[in-house]
């Protein structure tokens, strides 16, 4: 796994260690696990018939979402900044819990040529409610153009409890199979 600070250094993410206490993310998470959840969607879903996401999403409380929203639009200056865009508000906010077998496949989350209801995304973002050995598995990997090789190579970011990284949303990423235990995230983006 490689640590959030290589990938900041490239300038690919913009990292916030500490975005949220081990203690705030312990409650969110109880909170997660006591609320009800629909499978999470996705707008394409891939033509082969297979299934590009298995996860659920956790309906967590409105204030919950209010407070969530409003820590993360407080980085909004920062990350306007850093990744020279203009965006103004949460397009969606996802909590979501992973449970063994749940997955995402490599994916943008951006698809300006057929889905133009999202097109206006800038900035996405991750938030580490948990980390291992919490889990096993669940590996948030990107996938970056390696121009010796000709292909893109895939890069495993190390989480840590409480983290947020922002990245833009046309990068490749996915998360990978979570073999035991339970992933907790916050994830969505900025527009």
């Amino acid at each position: 796994m490689i640590p959030y600070t290589y990938f900041e250094q490239t300038g690919l993410l913009k990292a916030y260690p500490g975005f949220l206490s081990p203690q705030t993310c312990t409650d969110l998470i109880r909170l997660m696990q006591t609320s009800p959840s629909e499978a999470a969607k996705v707008l394409r879903e891939p033509l082969d018939g297979h299934k590009m996401r298995s996860t659920r999403d956790v309906l967590v409380p409105a204030v919950t979402q209010s407070h969530m929203t409003s820590q993360l639009q407080a980085k909004l200056p920062e990350l306007n900044l850093h990744f020279g865009c203009q965006t103004e508000k949460i397009q969606l906010l996802q909590f979501l819990r992973y449970l063994p077998g749940d997955y995402f496949l490599p994916h943008q989350d951006w698809y300006a040529d057929d889905k133009p209801e999202i097109a206006p995304r800038q900035i996405s973002f991750v938030l580490f409610l948990n980390a291992p050995p919490a889990y096993a598995g669940g590996e948030l990997v990107f996938y970056l153009p390696h121009k010796a090789l000709g292909m893109s190579i895939g890069m495993v970011i190390q989480p840590e409890i409480g983290l947020l990284i922002s990245f833009p949303p046309q990068t490749v990423h996915e998360v990978r199979k979570v073999l035991s235990g339970e992933r907790f995230t916050v994830a969505g983006w900025f527009h």
